[in-house]
Order: structure tokens, then C-alpha cells, then sequence
């Protein structure tokens, strides 16, 4: 009965929201970006509204197909009023019924031109909703990649807390200096700032999944855990391996149909028509070229950002761990300086951090070959 009040008032409700959004959930319920993308298609707010456009094209070819209304008319006189004049003459009555009968075929053009509407805001669409993907994926990674950002740096924050404990014993026992201590604390409460820094991206990036997203993330998907184990892209699902310079090309037609009157004696309008068909043709090209040099430049990004992250899996993350291990352990045993053990945890931390951003960036330019070759986006 409590939580039913308290999810009456409008304070507690958002307050609960926002605290449910930002909890990292341990349980075993997670959300996929497959999942995640069904959920922005089904609820986006913009893409409910851009649908709607088709809605309202489509029922301009049900206007277009309207015939000019018939017009009865009905008529009585004149009447005579003049006394001078008798006999009056007899009063007439008339009924008549005109109707419009369109020539040239000016209904079937017009027809013709919503339909072309309704392709060409169709398409439009498409287009929107190819962006939305790419800004949901966007957002999915950049969820993921400061969630782990965070892990390894709260790992990190303990390790330096653990070396000050260490000193501060060591110190006691006069086997450290009050200098070492000091310095060992102040880089500790330094990076523990990096680290509520932390905290604020990986909550605001949770957050902003409810912008594709049309609801609150935790509205849909409770307390689950963002499943980020992104699965390889294999090639040849969208892009021949083998012709890395020619990958096929998505291209986008529209059709456009224009009204040609040619009953009429003057030529306008058929030269507007012609001069309407040559900069739909120029307008394809450029759009055929366009596509052409996007699925290259995806095509190229991607294999950057692969071989960026397998040279990180394969040897950056290695090497940087079992430097700083060994660090760790000469300066529990007084083989190595403060400052070392510090500059070699600096460059672990920051090798982790450039391996979490290059999975990001993989994310992004797969989602983004993917897309230009006319795939759904899959992680």
C-alpha cells in the first residue's frame, strides 16, 4: 500500500525512474542489442512520427482519385410582376445537371503522382530509419564501453587504495618515508576523482538509451544488464572479401511521375517535365556514386577498427598486464619506485581504456558496413 502512494506522487515516480535507470544490475536478466533494436523500432516517438507521413501520402492517392462533383441545378422564371402586362406569361421551371468530364487523362496523372509521393516518402523513411539504427547502436556501445570503463577503473582506484594502506603500515613500522606516503595518497584521491567521473558517463550513457529508444530504458528492459559481448562481423554476409575496392553498391531509386498535358498547344509544361525526368536521372547518379563511396569508406573503417582491436586483444593488453604485474611486485619488494609502479599502472589503465574505445569504434563501423549494404544492424 506504501509503494502505491509513492508512485502517486510525481517527485517519487521520477526520482524512482532515474534511480532504477542508473543501477548496474548483478542478476542474470540482460538485454541484447538485438533486443534493444526491436524495442527502438517498435517504440520510437520519431519514427511513429515519420511513419505517420506515409499515412497521409497514401491518402493523397485516394484525393487524387476524386472526380470533379456533379452540380445540379434548378431553376423557376421568370415571373411577370408587371399589372400592365396580361395575360402573365406562365411561369417556367427548369432542372439541369452538369458534371465535369476531365480529358487528357489528368485523373490517371494525378493518381500516378501520389503514388510516386507515397514511394518517395516511403523511402524518406528508410532513410530516417537507417539513422535512427545508427544512433541507437551508437548509443548501445557507447553504453558499454563506459560501463567497462568504469570497472577497470574502479579496480584500478582499489589497487592504488591498497598501496596506500601498504605505506601507511610501512610508515608506521619507519620502513617508508612520510614523502612516499603522501604522494601515494594524493595520486589515490586524484584518480578517485577520474573515477565519480567515470561513474557520471556510464549513468548519463544508461540514460541516453531512452532517446531512440522513445521510453525510459528501465521502463522496458527493468534492471537488465546491457549484454555487450558484440559477436564478429563475417564478411561475407554483406562485403566480398576477396575485392575489398568493390563491394556491392545499396542504391536508392524514386520514381517520379509527371502530368504531360499535351492537348495543350504550348510546350511549358513538357519541357518542365523534361527538364523534371533529366534531374531525376542526374539526381540517381549522384545518389548511385554517393552510395558507391559510402560502403568504401565503411568498408575501410572497418577493417581499421578490426585490426585495431585484434592488435590490442593479441598483445597491447597482454604486455601492459604483465608489466604492471611485475611492477607491482618489485615495488612490494622494494625494487622499484613509487613513480614507476604509478607510470606503469598509468599505461595499463590507459591501454584498457584505448581496447574499450577500439570495441566501441568496431561496434560503430560494423553497425555502419552493415547499413550501407542494406543489412540490419546485428552486434
Amino acid at each position: 500500500m506504501k509503494k502505491k502512494n509513492i508512485r502517486r506522487n510525481p517527485a517519487c515516480a521520477v526520482l524512482l525512474s532515474l534511480c532504477a535507470g542508473w543501477a548496474f544490475a548483478q542478476g542474470e536478466a540482460t538485454t541484447d542489442f538485438a533486443s534493444y533494436l526491436d524495442a527502438v523500432e517498435k517504440h520510437s516517438l520519431d519514427l511513429a512520427s515519420q511513419r505517420e507521413s506515409v499515412t497521409s501520402a497514401q491518402a493523397g492517392v485516394s484525393i487524387a482519385g476524386v472526380r470533379p462533383d456533379p452540380n445540379l441545378s434548378l431553376g423557376i422564371g421568370p415571373k411577370e410582376f408587371s399589372g400592365a402586362i396580361d395575360p402573365k406569361p406562365p411561369v417556367a421551371k427548369s432542372i439541369g445537371l452538369d458534371w465535369v468530364i476531365e480529358m487528357g487523362g489528368k485523373r490517371d496523372k494525378r493518381i500516378k503522382a501520389a503514388k510516386s509521393n507515397v514511394a518517395l516518402t516511403e523511402a524518406n523513411v528508410e532513410g530516417f530509419k537507417h539513422q535512427l539504427y545508427n544512433d541507437s547502436a551508437t548509443a548501445f556501445a557507447e553504453a558499454c564501453r563506459t560501463r567497462e570503463a568504469l570497472v577497470r577503473q574502479e579496480s584500478s582506484l582499489k589497487s592504488l587504495s591498497d598501496v596506500v594502506r601498504a605505506n601507511e603500515v610501512r610508515r608506521k613500522a619507519g620502513d617508508a618515508g612520510g614523502l612516499e606516503l603522501l604522494q601515494s595518497r594524493t595520486e589515490r584521491d586524484q584518480f578517485q576523482a577520474g573515477v565519480v567521473k567515470a561513474r557520471a558517463d556510464a549513468k548519463a550513457a544508461l540514460v541516453n538509451l531512452s532517446v531512440p529508444l522513445g521510453r525510459r530504458f528501465g521502463e522496458l528492459f527493468g534492471q537488465a544488464r546491457l549484454d555487450c559481448g558484440f559477436k564478429p562481423f563475417a564478411l561475407e554476409e554483406g562485403v566480398d572479401n576477396e575485392t575489398p575496392g568493390s563491394p556491392p553498391s545499396r542504391t536508392l531509386t524514386v520514381g517520379l511521375s509527371i502530368p504531360l498535358p499535351f492537348s495543350r498547344l504550348q510546350k511549358g509544361e513538357i519541357i518542365q517535365a523534361e527538364s523534371a525526368v533529366t534531374q531525376a536521372m542526374l539526381g540517381l547518379r549522384a545518389a548511385e556514386l554517393k552510395t558507391d563511396a559510402e560502403v568504401r569508406s565503411n568498408y575501410a573503417q572497418f577493417l581499421a577498427a578490426r585490426e585495431n582491436l585484434r592488435r590490442y586483444r593479441e598483445s597491447v593488453l597482454a604486455d601492459s598486464d604483465k608489466v604492471l604485474s611485475g611492477m607491482r611486485l618489485s615495488y612490494r619488494n622494494g625494487q622499484a619506485s613509487l613513480l614507476e609502479f604509478l607510470a606503469a599502472q598509468r599505461s595499463a589503465d590507459d591501454a584498457y581504456q584505448a581496447f574499450l574505445q577500439a570495441q566501441a569504434d568496431l561496434a560503430t563501423a560494423t553497425v555502419q558496413l552493415q547499413l550501407s549494404v542494406g543489412l540490419r544492424p546485428a552486434l
